[in-house]
């Protein structure tokens, strides 16, 4: 089975003379259909994330700031930057990922395509990579 790598894509936007509208639509702009979403509100310069989960699907968009993600399959190792909220990064099951927080006070919004399950995470990096491997 061939595992699918993360991907960066770029969201509908739509400028007018007093801002712009992003549109995210579930099974159109985002792969899947969307479970749950949350916004992670940092206040400081951090890392979060650090694990990967076995069956859920994510998009990640920063929709204030700035978050470098780095994302691995295995021991291969990518980095890729939000800093815009048209930017989606789609990160499928088995992918670990941690976030770091380059400016304070950024956002992210998470959607999920499975609802929240303590038992989908995988958060020591020695399992993942018995797992991955």
């Amino acid at each position: 089975m061939q595992r699918k790598e993360p991907s960066k894509i770029l969201l509908q936007s739509k400028l007018s003379n007093t801002g712009e509208l992003i549109v995210v639509e579930s099974q159109k702009d985002v792969p899947f259909a969307v479970s749950r979403l949350f916004f992670i509100n940092e206040k400081a310069a951090v890392e979060r994330g650090q694990h990967a989960h076995i069956r859920c699907t994510q998009a990640l968009i920063c929709v204030r700031g700035s978050i470098e993600v780095t994302c691995q399959i295995g021991r291969d190792s990518r980095k890729w930057l939000l800093d815009s909220s048209d930017q989606c990064l789609i990160i499928p099951p088995m992918v670990w990922a941690s976030q770091q927080y380059v400016h304070p006070n950024s956002t992210l919004l998470v959607l999920c395509d499975r609802p929240y399950e303590e038992s989908d995470y995988i958060r020591d990096f020695d399992q993942y990579i018995l797992k991955a491997t």
